[in-house]
């Protein structure tokens, strides 16, 4: 019943080092592993890995592990509200490590869901109004049967993440695509 992992904020002082972190939102923090964020551009609004919780309960999968699901929650003044859920989240598999497109309309993460490639893929999800869309496999161009995980989404379009799988120098290497049409090109090492 202790924060494993917490989201913090750090402050550059007037030279430019960062200051000792402060915990970003006592609204946010919980008793469970929290982060990634990610927000969307004006800031309004948060979106958060969070083990899987509700009313002060840890809420485990049938496999009696408490899975990891993506929250959102929406600034109002200093303090954060609304505090919930995606319902593109699958109680019995990770959804994780979120990335806003700048537009705010696709939701990147990493899920080891049903229909995947292997562990961990990298899915999507539209905004279609007030509602987040069925996930979609970004498909075998992107995803192995490895781990993808850690997706961020340039203003370019520009995807990039991490994978153990790809040829690179073993571990997460990192890696960039782009999206052509309906499919992506083959996943670049940036070494």
């Amino acid at each position: 019943n202790k924060n494993i992992m917490s989201i913090f904020l750090a402050r550059r002082s007037e030279s430019g080092l960062l200051e000792v972190p402060v915990p970003f939102s006592n609204e946010l923090m919980t008793t469970v592993h929290e982060g990634p964020v990610t927000f969307d551009r004006t800031a309004d609004n948060i979106y958060f890995t969070r083990n899987n919780y509700s009313k002060g309960q840890r809420r485990k999968a049938k496999d009696g592990i408490v899975k990891l699901q993506i929250f959102t929650a929406e600034r109002v003044g200093e303090s954060w509200n609304n505090i919930k859920p995606l319902p593109l989240n699958d109680k019995e598999s990770n959804t994780c490590h979120p990335a806003i497109s700048v537009e705010g309309d696709v939701l990147y993460f990493s899920s080891n869901r049903p229909g995947g490639h292997g562990g961990m893929d990298i899915w999507m999800s539209r905004r279609l109004g007030d509602e987040w869309g069925e996930p979609v496999n970004l498909g075998p161009e992107v995803n192995t049967e490895g781990e993808e995980v850690f997706p961020f989404i340039h203003a370019d379009g520009d995807l990039f993440f991490a994978s153990n799988t790809h040829v690179g120098f073993g571990g997460l290497d990192i890696f960039k695509t782009k999206k052509i049409g309906d499919s992506w090109t083959k996943p670049e090492n940036l070494e």
